[in-house]
């Protein structure tokens, strides 16, 4: 009898994941998602699915060029990465300053489905949820009563009580392992090449 292979499927909450390397190292951020996703993993060739969460940011900012840059060079590079997105709104007037903060919308409830469907479909034996997010505690909660592994793995300065409480098992990322897990600086296109963001190529802390 052999045993089968266990399925596995990588939920990558983008935001959560990107403001904790953000208060980390900004070096960071040309992040490859899927070697990510398979460094997780004994047998990196049972991750059937990266599905990654985000959310496009709105106007002509450098903001914006940066993260299209990044999402077009993971769509290139990264064969096996399903990117989800939600929308990024303006929120209201700050009671407290002058200015108004863009709020994202939709993560964790997209996450949320998507985990809930791939469960009831019975399409992963194992999951690791990419995410600091308390919110995301009833979905993890409903995977693990279904006699199913889920697995957390925090970034940088994003640990959640409430999702180490129900979770199967979780783990830290540490700076190494973004460290070993970048995008090539340059990925060749038909036309020019897709080059790291030169505000991402200096090793520290700073804005998106």
């Amino acid at each position: 009898m052999t045993n089968k292979r266990q399925k596995i499927i990588v939920y990558i909450d983008g935001f959560n994941l990107h403001y904790g390397i953000n208060g980390l190292n900004q070096f960071y951020k040309w992040l490859d998602l899927q070697i990510l996703a398979k460094s997780f993993a004994q047998d990196d060739d049972a991750i059937i699915s990266v599905k990654y969460f985000t959310s496009k940011l709105n106007g002509s900012s450098d903001s914006v060029y940066r993260q299209s840059i990044y999402l077009d060079a993971l769509s290139r590079h990264c064969s096996n990465i399903k990117t989800i997105t939600g929308n990024f709104v303006r929120a209201r007037k700050c009671k407290h300053c002058d200015g108004k903060n863009n709020e994202e919308k939709q993560t964790d409830v997209n996450i949320a489905c998507e985990m809930m469907q791939d469960l009831y479909e019975s399409n992963f034996d194992i999951a690791y949820l990419v995410s600091g997010d308390s919110d995301l505690v009833a979905p993890v909660r409903k995977i693990v009563n279904m006699n199913k592994v889920i697995i957390v793995a925090f970034p940088p300065n994003r640990k959640s009580k409430e999702l180490i409480e129900v979770a199967s098992n979780y783990f830290d990322i540490k700076e190494s392992r973004l460290k070993k897990c970048q995008l090539p600086n340059e990925i060749a296109t038909k036309r020019n090449p897709l080059k790291r963001p030169e505000k991402w190529q200096k090793q520290n802390k700073g804005d998106i």
